[in-house]
């Protein structure tokens, strides 16, 4: 049964934590995650819901399963948390002028982009806030 507002007797909004656009070969493959905690996974509430979502993704034909902490690579968490903060810096200009020199670099990325922020008087460490905002953006692409 989808969860109701006491209150309102309205219907609440469900959500799923992750839509995953991937490419395998040569198709485009899209699919739906919800991330939560293992010890969460006991809770019929959660469950109910899980049933929910999971039905509603199967009806648009698209894979569906719960992540917990425990399938996510330590790495891969690690450069999320380092990216995190970075997805909203607002410097078009900088990221501009950083996209521009880009593929000039050679040699070690943080050399490059102290070098970056001297060639432009910017305060130590702004190439490298916008290169994690350019990592957050997928303007620049890696291996998380």
């Amino acid at each position: 049964m989808h969860p109701i507002d006491n209150k309102t007797n309205t219907p609440i909004v469900m959500t799923t934590d992750c839509f995953l656009t991937m490419r395998e070969g040569s198709s485009v493959v899209y699919k739906a995650r919800t991330l939560k905690y293992e010890k969460d996974l006991n809770d019929e509430r959660v469950i109910g819901k899980f049933e929910i979502e999971k039905c509603y993704w199967e009806q648009q034909g698209i894979d569906w399963a719960i992540v917990t902490e425990k399938e996510l690579p330590i790495t891969f968490v690690s450069n999320l948390k380092f990216l995190r903060d970075a997805y909203f810096v607002n410097d078009d200009e900088n990221l501009a002028l950083l996209m521009e020199e880009w593929s000039s670099f050679t040699g070690s990325v943080l050399s490059n982009l102290q070098a970056f922020d001297k060639k432009y008087n910017l305060d130590l460490g702004t190439g490298i806030s916008l290169y994690k905002h350019a990592l957050a953006k997928k303007i620049l692409k890696v291996n998380m």
